[in-house]
This record gives structure tokens, sequence and C-alpha cells, in this order.
């Protein structure tokens, strides 16, 4: 790659290793509101789905959908401690900055969450925080990025673990990488056609040399 874009990651499966957290929370979560446990539709099915049709499987009710998005973001904050990265990404983070990228990261997650695994795990080399996007809201913390810093969404790379980060990215007109190790399998990633979809993170420095 000639140029160098502005690297904007997902957190939640992304960047912190939280996927079986999230996902014991939302089994959780579905004892309280009466919706489908993950159990019952199966782990591996459910990832090779997108983020929309999870949600359609697990038969949320519509008036519940926004206190089901807050019990999981109140229990990811009371859960912080125990989480960890992702195996390798503190060494790709470190690399891409040594390399002159810039870093940020928009997230639905709150910004005390994301600092203190950042921070915990030595991992501060970002630019910006966007946090508490909301479940459709990414696309506009995107907007925002790209008019605080200046660059045209065909200058940002967003890096996410789900269908609906890539469907973020595309509406912002900037590139798109789709992680494999996170909330929604690979088979589900790639039907939203994201520019490069990775296994490991240290494929990513196969990609932005």
């Amino acid at each position: 790659m000639s140029y160098k874009p502005v690297l904007v990651f997902d957190f939640d499966g992304t960047i912190s290793d939280s996927v079986m957290v999230m996902i014991g929370i939302i089994n959780e979560l579905a004892g309280k509101y009466g919706f489908k446990n993950i159990n019952d539709v199966g782990l591996a099915e459910f990832r090779k789905m997108g983020t929309e049709k999870m949600i359609e499987a697990l038969e949320i009710p519509s008036g519940f959908l926004n206190k089901v998005m807050e019990g999981i973001g109140q229990e990811l904050s009371n859960k912080a401690d125990v989480i960890k990265p992702v195996k390798g990404m503190a060494e790709l983070l470190k690399t891409l900055k040594q390399r002159g990228y810039r870093l940020l990261i928009v997230t639905t997650n709150k910004k005390e969450n994301v600092e203190k695994l950042i921070n915990n795990y030595q991992m501060a080399y970002f630019d910006g925080i966007y946090p508490d996007a909301g479940l459709h809201g990414k696309s506009g913390s995107l907007l925002s990025l790209i008019r605080d810093n200046g660059v045209a969404g065909s200058g940002v790379v967003y890096i996410g673990d789900e269908t609906r980060d890539i469907e973020a990215g595309k509406a912002c007109g900037c590139k798109t990488m789709a992680v494999a190790w996170g909330l929604n399998g690979k088979e589900a990633l790639e039907t939203k056609n994201p520019d490069w979809v990775v296994d490991n993170p240290m494929d990513i420095l196969e990609v932005f040399q």
C-alpha cells in the first residue's frame, strides 16, 4: 500500500477478547427478558449469522432491544477487569504505530472500559476514542472521526468483527477489514464483501506494511 490510511478499530471482539463474556451476558439477559438463549440456537450456527440475523434468531422483542443493549453495556463494564486483549493484539498495535499509522477506535463500549484495557496491557497507541456509538450508530461516529481528523472516507480503514462494522464503514466511504476471531464468523462476514478478511492479528501486518 503506497499511502498510509487511518486505521480505525472496533473494540469488543476485535481488540478485546470479550466474545465469550458477551455470549454469557446475552444468555443471562435471555432469562431476564424472555428471549431465546444462544445455546438454543447453537453457537456455531449463531456465529454464521450477521448481527441483524442474530437478533432475529434470538427473537428479541423490538421493544426490549434498547434495554438488552444497555444491559450488555452495563455488564461489560462490570466485567471489564476480567476481559483481556486478543492474543497478539499488543504486538500488532505497537508494530503499526512504529510503521507510522494513525490508530483510532470507534465502539459501542464506554470510554473508561476501553482505556482500562489499553492502559492495563500497554496498548495506549491510539490517537482518539469514539465511544458509546449504539447498535446502529457506528456510521455516525465514523463520520465524526472523518470530520475531526480532516481525512476522506476513502483514506480510512474500519476494522471490526461484525457485519454491522462492515456496513458502517461502507456507508461512510471507508475501506473495511473484517476479523474472523470475533462475534460474527468468517462465513457471515464475507457476505458483506469487506476489502479484506483476516484470520489472526498478524495477518493485518501483511496488509499494512
